[in-house]
């Protein structure tokens, strides 16, 4: 009887050994410095601030389906891409200009990144005339021109550079926003007083594009279970009328490769309970297209999912922000409630935002349990300053010490996960060695009490 127990823990701490050192081996661990190389990739000079509708925006969607694919993930869909219709500004070939006109003499003509430059927020129109005949709201920092019931706003930027550049909103209730500084502000409004018009180019047009949501999953063992979704957009808001780059490193290539990486690491593990969607979105420097999309697509087929959303991950000196809805502060969120355990038993530093500037308010209009996760700093976001050389390694591992609890908490077995630690390793070698040893150790002894 002792001999049959004894080889069945033999036997039991043998397959524990190889069973670890397999899962171990074949286990990919989340390396924050990878997700900074890819940060610096996707914002480099190739991708020129992956504008949705341009071709590098589509050329990034196209590798995250290649990334998804390598890491023999399936589609949510039929394909890794779902694709939808947006209008998006679009290059037109205008030189992007400012002037004052007396008849068809130029009076003034403005210099670009100087006295004036385009804002990004809407192009409704593209090239018009302003006169004396027009109606004319001034404000202490800012004017608005009225011409056919639209207004066209002039704001001055203390800004010498012009460097902040807004969201597109195809739904904005302006024609166009332009920065200026002070002396161009006095310039327009007393050149028009006198009779002069004033004469707007500007180098975009607005059109249709077809761009792509990126999404896939790793497979649950019961379809019952409602899924885990990870959202990220990879889109940004491209090059201005000077060929300034807006890079968006931390706005958002951050969070995209910070989801990328928590799919390749969580790809090599075990089979989960639950379905893990991750979902790369566009368009959200559209108004939140791509969130919007993809949440009134699925609505019904995936109800009652969790969804975190990944927005500017990496921010220096900057503590986690948990951002829920505009109306939801006073509403129960299973999904804050187990992130604030999370980080009340790690001492990870978290405040709490409720508006609705990121994708979680699509989800959230839809029904869902979302909040974004974020690193808030605003210092650099949506300037040519927003660089990968600012992102910092220890705030992605804080971020994912948070997120990695939370995905194993909601979608895993922990006691099957305790085979992938080093230190069950450790115990099953301590014990096998023990059991072998002792094998070797009583044989000999049985031996020579027998031959007596």
């Amino acid at each position: 009887m002792k001999k049959s127990l004894y080889l069945v823990f033999t036997m039991l701490s043998l397959l524990g050994l190889v069973t670890s050192l397999f899962l171990k081996s074949s286990y990919y661990e989340f390396n924050s410095s990878n997700v900074k190389n890819n940060i610096e990739y996707l914002s480099s000079n190739d991708f020129k601030g992956r504008l949705a509708g341009s071709e590098e925006n589509e050329k990034v969607a196209t590798e995250i389906a290649s990334t998804f694919k390598e890491y023999k993930l399936a589609p949510l869909g039929e394909d890794f891409k779902e694709n939808f219709t947006v209008m998006v500004p679009t290059p037109n070939g205008n030189e992007c200009s400012l002037r004052l006109l007396n008849g068809s003499s130029v009076v003034k003509k403005f210099i670009l990144g100087t006295d004036f430059k385009e804002d990004l927020l809407n192009f409704n129109e593209s090239s018009i005339s302003f006169s004396k005949e027009d109606k004319i709201d001034i404000y202490p920092t800012s004017f608005s021109i009225f011409k056919d019931n639209i207004e066209y706003v002039f704001k001055v930027s203390f800004d010498k550079t012009f460097s902040f550049r807004s969201s597109f909103n195809e739904n904005s209730s302006f024609g166009f926003l332009i920065q200026i500084n002070t002396s161009t502000f006095s310039e327009i409004l007393n050149s028009i007083r006198e009779g002069n018009t004033l004469d707007v180019k500007l180098p975009y047009a607005v059109e249709p594009k077809k761009i792509s949501n990126v999404t896939a999953v790793i497979k649950g063992s019961d379809s019952n279970l409602s899924p885990l979704i990870l959202t990220s957009h990879f889109d940004h808001i491209g090059t201005d009328s000077l060929d300034n780059i807006y890079y968006g490193a931390l706005d958002n290539a951050s969070g995209v490769s910070f989801m990328l990486e928590v799919c390749r690491s969580f790809s090599t593990l075990k089979i989960p309970k639950r379905d893990i969607i991750f979902v790369a979105l566009n368009g959200e420097e559209l108004g939140l297209q791509g969130s919007r999309e993809f949440a009134s697509k699925y609505e019904d087929s995936l109800e009652g999912a969790q969804v975190i959303n990944l927005d500017m991950i990496g921010a220096n000196n900057t503590p986690i922000t948990f951002m829920s809805g505009l109306n939801c502060e006073n509403k129960p969120s299973d999904l804050l409630k187990s992130l604030e355990e999370i980080c009340s038993d790690n001492d990870i530093s978290y405040v709490e935002s409720y508006k609705n500037s990121s994708d979680h308010a699509s989800f959230i209009y839809c029904g869902f349990d979302s909040l974004t996760i974020s690193h808030s700093d605003l210092s650099n976001i949506h300037s040519p300053k927003d660089t990968s050389e600012k992102i910092s390694i220890s705030s992605i591992d804080i971020a994912y010490s948070l997120v990695e609890d939370k995905i194993i908490n909601h979608a895993y077995s922990s006691i099957i996960l305790i085979l992938y630690k080093s230190q069950t390793i450790i115990l099953f070698s301590i014990l096998s060695f023990i059991l072998i040893g002792y094998y070797f150790y009583r044989v000999p002894l049985d031996d020579i009490q027998l031959k007596k």
